[in-house]
């Protein structure tokens, strides 16, 4: 079976061709070679692009789905599989950013293990 090149085509695979070689030189260089972003400015437009695509994405679906499901809008109640997609496709794009920002993504998992109780992350509050 032979594929047909089309325009569409070809512009997805130079996006898929442009997004592994930046994938190759953060990995290679570091983040702030593909991001511009240093110890002095450590959040720029990657961060707020991450999260504005990922989390925003998913809590509109989920939004959706709260007004059909708690509030009973039955109008609403054809998009809801579209929207519970777009809302987990919404967190698996935050994922991969998330995995990107990581630096070594691979060791995600020493979080579970290896706590650190002096992170700010850790705290239980005070009350």
């Amino acid at each position: 079976m032979k594929i047909k090149l089309t325009f569409w085509r070809v512009v997805f695979l130079v996006i898929m061709a442009l997004g592994l070689y930046s994938t190759y030189v953060r990995y290679l260089r570091g983040l702030g070679a593909v991001s511009n972003m240093t110890d002095q400015f450590p959040w720029g437009f990657w961060i707020g692009f991450d999260c504005l695509c990922g989390v925003m994405l998913a809590a509109g679906g989920f939004c959706i789905v709260g007004a059909v499901y708690l509030f009973n809008v039955e109008s609403l109640q054809s998009v809801v599989r579209p929207a519970v997609l777009t809302a987990f496709l919404g967190y698996l794009l935050f994922i991969v950013g998330l995995l990107f920002d990581l630096g070594r993504p691979w060791f995600i998992w020493h979080q579970l293990i290896y706590m650190n109780p002096h992170s700010v992350m850790f705290s239980r509050g005070s009350i």
